[in-house]
Order: C-alpha cells, then sequence, then structure tokens
C-alpha cells in the first residue's frame, strides 16, 4: 500500500504526525486495513473529516491528510486583492484602514474608488519571471519566453537549457528583474493578505510519485516542479515529467519490487488509497491514480513502445488503425500479414507480445497517448 511511500517520507513529517495507541477500533478509516497489518501496528491517527466525522487512520495513510509547508509547500487562504495603477494606492490605504467597515465593505468601496485590471491583464503587464531549472536554481526570465524555459525545464543539465534560454534570447539578470517590477504602473494591492494553508500530499492532482525499497522519485511539471525546486534542500529526486510520459520514465526503475507507481494523486485521499495496487511482481507493473489501476506487462509496453515512436506520425496512425481492425476481429487472421505489410517488423513484434488482444489494445493506447503529449 502506501508503506512504501511512509518510509521514506517519515523523517519529514515525524514533527507532524501526532500519533496515539490504538485502543478502539482497530482498522484504518481510509485503507480499511487492520492495524496490525501496517508498519506502525501500535499507533493511529485520529483526525475528523470535514463533515466532523471521526476518522481514524494508519501512519501510513495519514501522511495523504496531513499538510506539511516545510517539505510541500503552502497555499494562500483567504486573499482578498485587487490590480490597480500604483497612483492609486493612497485612495486605498485610506479605504482599507478604516476599520468601522467590515472586509466586504472594503472590497466594494475599493472596486467603486478605482480602476482595477483583471488578474489576466495584470499578469500580461509583468516584464519578467523567476524559473527554477533546478532544485535551488533558477533563472530570470522573459514573460514571453517562460512558457518555453518551463518546457525544457532539464535538472540533469541545468547548464545546457542555460545555453538554450541565452541562445534563444530569453535571460534576463537579477537586478534587470528587480528593476523591471518596481517600474511597472500597475501593481496588486492586498485588501486582506488572508492566510496561508499546507499542502497536503493527497489533494496535489497531476503529481507523480515512483516508490520501492530504495528510492522514492517524484514527478511534476508547471506549478509543482516550480514549488518543489524553489526549495534550496528537497530531498528527493525530481522530475520534471507529466501525464503518461511518467510511465515510460518509471518503467526503467522498475528493477525491484514491490514497488508503487502513481500517475496522479488526483484530489480525493479516499480515492487515491482505494486505488493503491503494489507491484509486487516484475512481470506486472500497475499504474495507479484517483480513477484507477491499470496493470501492464513492461516488457511487452516496451517493445510496443519502441516500435510504435520509431514511426513518423503518419504511419502511427495507419499502424494504430491497423492494429485496431485485427484485434478487434474486423480481418480475419489470414489477412493480418497483409495489412501489416507497410509495416516494417511489426509481425515480429506481434510474435513477442501478449496474446491477449485486450491488454494489446491496452498498451496501445497508452503509448498513443504519451506519444501525443510529448
Amino acid at each position: 500500500m502506501i508503506d512504501l511511500i511512509y518510509q521514506h517520507m517519515l523523517p519529514y513529517y515525524k514533527d507532524k504526525i501526532s500519533k496515539v495507541t490504538i485502543s478502539d477500533p482497530t482498522t484504518c478509516t481510509s485503507c480499511e486495513r487492520d492495524f496490525s497489518e501496517t508498519c506502525e501496528p501500535n499507533h493511529c491517527v485520529e483526525m475528523r473529516d470535514g463533515y466532523g466525522i471521526d476518522q481514524y487512520l494508519c501512519l501510513p495513510c495519514s501522511l495523504l491528510y496531513i499538510g506539511n509547508g516545510e517539505l510541500l509547500g503552502t497555499k494562500t487562504k483567504g486573499k482578498v486583492s485587487v490590480f490597480i495603477d500604483k497612483d492609486d494606492k493612497s485612495t486605498l490605504d485610506k479605504i482599507v484602514s478604516d476599520e468601522s467597515k467590515t472586509l466586504k465593505e472594503k472590497q466594494a468601496l475599493a472596486k467603486r474608488s478605482v480602476k482595477s485590471l483583471t488578474e489576466a491583464q495584470f499578469e500580461k503587464l509583468i516584464p519578467s519571471r523567476e524559473v527554477f531549472i533546478n532544485v535551488g536554481t533558477s533563472v530570470f526570465v522573459k514573460s514571453s519566453f517562460v512558457n518555453a524555459a518551463k518546457s525544457i525545464v532539464d535538472p540533469k543539465n541545468s547548464d545546457n537549457v542555460k545555453k538554450k534560454l541565452e541562445e534563444m534570447g530569453a535571460l534576463i539578470s537579477e537586478a534587470e528583474h528587480i528593476k523591471g517590477l518596481s517600474e511597472m504602473s500597475h501593481m496588486e494591492y492586498f485588501i486582506s493578505k488572508g492566510g496561508s494553508e499546507e499542502l497536503r500530499l493527497g489533494l496535489m492532482a497531476g503529481l507523480g510519485i515512483y516508490a520501492d525499497k530504495n528510492k522514492l522519485i517524484m514527478y511534476g511539471t508547471g506549478e509543482h516542479f516550480q514549488n518543489f525546486a524553489s526549495r534550496k534542500s528537497f530531498p528527493f529526486e525530481l522530475r520534471p515529467i507529466g501525464g503518461n510520459r511518467m510511465i515510460f520514465d518509471a518503467l526503467p526503475e522498475f528493477n525491484s519490487a514491490p514497488a508503487l507507481f502513481i500517475n496522479n494523486m488526483g484530489n480525493s485521499q479516499k480515492n487515491i488509497i482505494k486505488n493503491i495496487q503494489v507491484s509486487e511482481y516484475l512481470d506486472e507493473f500497475n499504474i495507479c491514480d484517483s480513477k484507477g489501476t491499470t496493470s501492464i506487462n513492461p516488457k511487452a509496453f516496451t517493445l510496443f513502445y519502441e516500435y510504435f515512436s520509431s514511426l513518423n506520425k503518419p504511419l502511427r496512425e495507419d499502424f494504430s488503425n491497423a492494429i485496431n481492425k485485427i484485434l478487434c476481429g474486423f480481418i480475419p487472421v489470414s489477412g493480418m500479414q497483409e495489412l501489416l505489410s507497410p509495416f516494417e517488423g511489426s509481425i515480429q513484434l506481434f510474435s513477442e507480445l501478449p496474446k491477449d488482444p485486450h491488454e494489446i489494445l491496452k498498451i496501445k493506447n497508452i503509448v498513443a497517448r504519451a506519444l501525443q503529449e510529448s
């Protein structure tokens, strides 16, 4: 179950987990295992869900529910702001400092008193951004190049990433970045700064994890990568890979069992825990997410991926259609060789794939989706 992740993350949750000695009940509310079957058989974590119902969680499951700002970061909660011309700041200062007014009244009065931009309009005015290209390593990039910079992030080749960005004319100095922000005509004005909420592992949709007894790898693109990489000493290997492309990256790591691979944490702790299925044997790799679990044969998957990726896009589509016709029974076995004749090596490929047509279709669909994402 989730124990493989727990063993790696426990050192960063020791001060977060308020464990109690088990008395009653004897099973985890989330994974429904008997506490005696978990790696911490004598303790559990008590908490209440959003409906006020008591929950008794085994320690591994509790990781998905407990916030951890030091490890995972935080998000702003309850912030109220407007995007205004800097010349209007003094007007809003008077409104916000009036303690006789409620927050809603201040917000309404601010809206009537000054002209404001939408957040999207304000974002377009920001001249440059800080982009992390590795854990603790960032560059300052002109806003028009931010998406391009994030798309080529490669922690193993940070120097090459910098070189590419320099060739694109995307980089500026930190001093230029700070100067550009200070010279902006508009600003974000906080009517209320709100508070911060620690992020919880079980509510990080899009995040992927591979774990076995020896290692834990975190997968995240976009904001997930930027969030983790902004920490100077993030303790786990971080790879900027998302979607089905995670599968291709995780499979070569699968050289010992048991192992756990989560393709998407989703946004429901109960759903991800319900669908977690550890890969117990090296001939079956389980791909878990909050919607379910898919099992594939690693060797067959690799063979199919290598062949499919060697084809250009038009041939991939033709080959995919040919496979559908064969496996769905539209073409008799006697016509298979003729249908596959334009695809060199495909007959040999089929001889090495599983005999179950459903297994081949499943692998083909995953590979096709991943190649579309790349």
